[in-house]
Order: structure tokens, then C-alpha cells, then sequence
């Protein structure tokens, strides 16, 4: 109640007490506990309502429906978790498209996967990488060393001319 409703409730009860002091004194007194109390309990309200908008502004991803609590270390906690679990359903949504767009990018360059190749690349780029691998495991079994200079260079002769090909479609 407001304290204009306690004193509407409690001025006429005054009244009619009169001339009995004792009475509209123990009125009085009554009247000015549930005013005070009212002032303390709306003061409370608005304590809590900015220990959650601090919270809020500490951890914004929080659901306010998730701090459902007067007390100030409950409510952080609240805030937090709240915060954390809208955050991991944010960054999984954004994983999921992340996915579905390389998914679709792979599709538009490379075209849907073929019956040689689980990744959708061309055959042509899964036969470079073979036989880059096949000349290195040669080297290899000859007991040759070989360089990082060496790698580089047998990657780039394999597939350069790939990658101008697949820049050219790209383009046009």
C-alpha cells in the first residue's frame, strides 16, 4: 500500500476515537509503522531492481526473468549463469551457420561431394595431393632427406596451376 492508502485507511479510524487519546495515539503510531514500512519496502524494491541492473550490465546476455531473487549474491550468480548459457547457445548458433556457410561455399566452388572424393574437392586436387605424396614417399624410402624447400616446391608445381584454374572459375 501507498501511504496516501495507509492514512485514507487510518484518518477516519483517528477520528472516530475522539476524545480517547490512547486510542488514536495507539491509531497514530499504528499509521506512521505501515507508512515507514512502506517506505522500506519500496526502498528495498528499488535496491534490488539496481543490484540487477548492475548484474545485467556486468554479464548483458542475462535474462532478467532469470534473477528472480532479493538477494545480491544470488542474483550475480543468477546473472552469470544465465549470461553463460545464452552465451553457449549464441556461440553454437554461430558455429552451426559457420558450418552451413562453408558447407555451401564448398558446394558453389567445388560442387557437391563425388563418389572419389568426401570432401566435394576435385578430383583433380585430391590426384595433386596423391601424387605429391607418392614422389615424397619415394624420396623417403630411398633414404634421401628432404627439405622443407623440397616440399614447398613439389607443392607448389602440383598445385598452383589447380589453384589459378579454380581462381579463374571463381572470377567468372
Amino acid at each position: 500500500m501507498t501511504p496516501e492508502e495507509i492514512r485514507a485507511q487510518y484518518e477516519p479510524q483517528i477520528a472516530a476515537a475522539g476524545d480517547d487519546e490512547l486510542a488514536a495515539l495507539r491509531l497514530t503510531s499504528e499509521m506512521n509503522s505501515k507508512i515507514a514500512e512502506s517506505y522500506s519496502g519500496s526502498l528495498r524494491q528499488r535496491e534490488v531492481a539496481d543490484l540487477k541492473r548492475e548484474a545485467i550490465g556486468r554479464y548483458p546476455r542475462a535474462r532478467i526473468e532469470d534473477l528472480q531473487s532479493d538477494d545480491p549474491a544470488e542474483i550475480e550468480a543468477r546473472a552469470k549463469a544465465s549470461h553463460e548459457h545464452v552465451e553457449s547457445i549464441v556461440a553454437g548458433e554461430r558455429e552451426r551457420i559457420k558450418a552451413e556457410l562453408e558447407a555451401e561455399m564448398g558446394r558453389r566452388t567445388y560442387g557437391s561431394p563425388t563418389a572419389g572424393s568426401a570432401t566435394g574437392a576435385p578430383p583433380v586436387a585430391n590426384e595433386a595431393l596423391r601424387t605429391v605424396r607418392e614422389k615424397l614417399e619415394a624420396k623417403m624410402e630411398e633414404g634421401r632427406p628432404i627439405s622443407e624447400a623440397e616440399v614447398h616446391n613439389l607443392l607448389k608445381e602440383s598445385l598452383l596451376p589447380l589453384a589459378t584454374r579454380v581462381a579463374a572459375d571463381l572470377r567468372g
